[in-house]
């Protein structure tokens, strides 16, 4: 999957996301180790957050995600994380 196909999933699904450089990928991982899960692989990462749920009391479910891609704008990896809140 490029770089490309994969924004397209994404907004397609109101993704809310972020794409950085491959630069920026490594001084995230270098200052904030947690909020990297997975390392650069020469290319750009994507960041985003996917609404998976509301509830009717005002908790909801969503979906963040992290997608490291190669030089050529091929998907390396992928790590995802359900994440879910009361308020």
């Amino acid at each position: 999957m490029t770089l490309e196909d994969a924004s397209r999933r994404l907004t397609a699904r109101g993704t809310t996301f972020s794409v950085k450089t491959e630069a920026e990928c490594q001084a995230l991982v270098e200052r904030s180790p947690n909020i990297s899960q997975l390392r650069p692989r020469g290319g750009p990462c994507v960041f985003g957050k996917i609404p998976l749920s509301k509830t009717w009391f005002g908790g909801h479910t969503d979906l963040i995600l992290q997608l490291v891609f190669t030089p050529g704008n091929t998907l390396a990896d992928a790590h995802f994380e359900e994440i879910g809140s009361l308020m």
